[in-house]
């Protein structure tokens, strides 16, 4: 997954260095990779505001409908600044997405019952699940995202859910329950499973309820329940001035 807070900026001013650090004659060049979350378009520029802190933007069209994601930034050292707002502020750069993470939103008991997304046969337990950290209004998982026929390569999506019940949280525990439908077709004899990152948008829940200074994620997976601590102010998403 990634880093947090001050260990997260170390790691990234630590990879800067070193990518520097590798060419013969300093052009003025730099990059690193991150995660981050996207907000805004093309005109005004990308907002891309990194996990563990920092903000870099970008006019790279091709950042239009991502949201989540793993990503290679590349500036020039001039347009690397730090502020008392984000810290790291980079005002022009190329973003590249090495992996967009697909964005769960939650539903509620009721609408998942609807929505026939809670019955045995659509909320199975996946082979490997991993929660990773809270940051800016999500917090993201890593697991099975897709389906591979191991003989065509074919790929299907796996249809991934959180249902919360409003009645079952608390001031400092939000529970979740995690529903996973892997669709996969009738006529597939062999296939595999595609891993990697998503992102749980928990935004939606900052005025579900008055929330403690310090909240507890809990997700359960089956039988297991995976646990992660957040600030309360992590239920917030940027915002663009």
């Amino acid at each position: 997954m990634r880093p947090n807070g001050f260990s997260g900026i170390f790691l990234l001013l630590f990879c800067v260095l070193a990518f520097s650090g590798c060419r013969k004659e300093d052009d003025g060049l730099r990059g690193f990779m991150c995660e981050a979350t996207v907000l805004g378009d093309s005109v005004k520029g990308f907002h891309c505001y990194l996990d563990g802190g920092g903000l870099v933007i970008s006019h790279d069209r091709w950042l239009k409908g991502i949201e989540r994601g793993y990503f290679a930034f590349h500036y020039t050292e001039e347009d690397w600044q730090t502020d008392d707002v984000h810290g790291i502020h980079i005002a022009n750069a190329h973003v590249y997405p090495e992996a967009v993470y697909k964005v769960i939103r939650p539903v509620s008991r009721e609408e998942a019952g609807s929505l026939h997304v809670s019955a045995e046969d659509t909320c199975r337990t996946p082979d490997h699940f991993t929660l990773g950290y809270g940051w800016r209004g999500y917090f993201d998982l890593y697991t099975g995202v897709a389906v591979m026929n191991s003989e065509s390569g074919e790929k299907a999506s796996v249809q991934m859910n959180m249902i919360y019940d409003p009645d079952r949280q608390t001031a400092d525990t939000l529970l979740l329950q995690f529903c996973y439908h892997p669709r996969i077709p009738d006529a597939w004899n062999r296939h595999c499973f595609l891993y990697g990152s998503a992102s749980c948008d928990i935004s939606s829940f900052a005025s579900l309820r008055p929330w403690s200074d310090s909240v507890n994620i809990v997700v359960e997976v089956g039988d297991k329940r995976y646990g992660r601590k957040i600030s309360k102010e992590d239920f917030l998403k940027p915002e663009l001035k």
